[in-house]
Parts: structure tokens; sequence; C-alpha cells
């Protein structure tokens, strides 16, 4: 990460354990501070079975003009005041 360009615009990651099925990746992708995400689902109906593991079969991607956007961002940033 130290060779690419533009790297210090790029934040550091908030890993934390969450209960629910559900994997998020939120971005700013415009210079207006709109998202855009990515979601996956955990659990066996949505599992892909790959050289001894299981991993997510879909990966949503959740475009910034979706509604779903805003309610995620607001996820996030609950969950951020909450640890």
């Amino acid at each position: 990460m130290a060779a690419c360009s533009g790297r210090e615009k790029v934040q550091e990651p908030c890993w934390t354990t969450i209960q629910e099925h559900v994997s998020l990746i939120l971005s700013d992708v415009g210079a207006d501070g709109t998202a855009e995400g990515l979601m996956s689902f955990w659990g066996e109906s949505f599992m892909a079975q790959h050289v001894g593991k299981q991993v997510p079969r879909y990966i949503f991607r959740v475009q910034r003009h979706s509604e779903l956007v805003a309610r995620l961002v607001e996820l996030v940033r609950q969950h951020r005041f909450t640890s």
C-alpha cells in the first residue's frame, strides 16, 4: 500500500464483530461525499464452498443513487457510537 498513489486518501478500515450474518463495505465515491456499498450475506443458503472454507456466494453492489445507501451509512454511524 505504501507504493500506491493517493494512499493518503485511504482511511484505515473499521473492523468490528457483529451478530448479524452480513458483511458491509462502504466507500465515498464522489467529490460530493456520495457513498456506494458492497454487501454480502453469510449463512448456509448464501454460502459457496471453496477449498475447504465457506465464502459468500453473492456480493450485492449498492449504488450511490439507492435509498439503501443512506440507511447503511446510518447503521455504520450508530454502530461506531455504541462501540
